[in-house]
C-alpha cells in the first residue's frame, strides 16, 4: 500500500504509525479515513516519507487496528 505522508512503520512502536503533524485538515477525518484501510489486505506499508514495512497480511491488519486505536486515544 502506498501511504503518502500520513502512515509509516515504526521500528520504534514494532507497528504502523500516523504523524498528526501531516494531518492539515482534521485528525478526526485522518482517522476515519484510516478505519476504510481495515478492509484491504496487504503486506506492505510503502509511504512517501517515514519507514516502509513489510509483514504478513494478518499482522498488518493487526498493526493498522492498534495504530488507529492509538489515534482515537489522541483525538
Amino acid at each position: 500500500m502506498f501511504t503518502g505522508d500520513h502512515l509509516a512503520w515504526s521500528d520504534t512502536r514494532s507497528g504502523l504509525v500516523a504523524f498528526r503533524d501531516v494531518a492539515w485538515y482534521s485528525w478526526p477525518e485522518q482517522t476515519k479515513s484510516m478505519k476504510r484501510l481495515l478492509d484491504l489486505r496487504f503486506q506492505w506499508v510503502l509511504p512517501g516519507h517515514g519507514r516502509r514495512g513489510h509483514q504478513p497480511e494478518e499482522v498488518m491488519h493487526q498493526k493498522l487496528a492498534e495504530c488507529i486505536e492509538w489515534m482515537k486515544s489522541k483525538t
